[in-house]
């Protein structure tokens, strides 16, 4: 599945069923509305993505086809490369 980040079901305690994350499927979360479910109990912290997330989600991106150039930069940058 190129341009996507596939982790199958059970392979880390956040990923009970098949799991694909997009990269082109970004969805912005303000900080205060996760603390404010925090602070309700509707909030739960499943586990830490796998190490290796972050360079398999900047290798979907480039091999994303639906993903346009703005997209691209965008997720580079709160990922921290160029």
């Amino acid at each position: 599945m190129a341009g996507v980040v596939f982790y199958p079901a059970g392979s880390n305690p956040c990923f009970d069923r098949d799991t694909v994350i997009q990269p082109d499927n970004q969805l912005a979360i303000p900080h205060a509305r996760l603390a404010r479910q925090e602070s309700t109990g509707d909030f739960a912290l499943l586990g830490e993505m796998p190490d290796d997330f972050k360079d398999r989600l900047i290798e979907a991106s480039r091999a994303s086809v639906t993903m346009d150039g703005r997209q691209r930069k965008r997720l580079w940058i709160v990922l921290g490369i160029n």
